[in-house]
């Protein structure tokens, strides 16, 4: 039988700090520029500034997961 001799943690008023992650707002304000201007413009500008909008909002998404995990996927005992 094994034994848990670690002292329980618990809970107080202690908070955690909150840090920005600004490259993740980075990625994310320039997503929205990108398909902001890819409404604005005509041609193949468009679509071009349109993919780029995207990539961003990707890089958004892998950096959001990278940080806080990846939800209900993520295996913890």
């Amino acid at each position: 039988m094994l034994i848990d001799t670690r002292e329980q943690h618990e809970p107080g008023d202690e908070r955690e700090p909150v840090e920005p992650d600004l490259r993740l707002w980075l990625w994310v304000v320039s997503s929205v520029g990108f398909f902001i201007a890819a409404t604005s413009v005509t041609g193949p500008l468009g679509p071009g500034l349109a993919l780029l909008g995207f990539t961003a909002a990707l890089l958004a998404l892998e950096r959001f997961t990278g940080r806080y995990g990846s939800g209900l996927q993520e295996w913890r005992q």
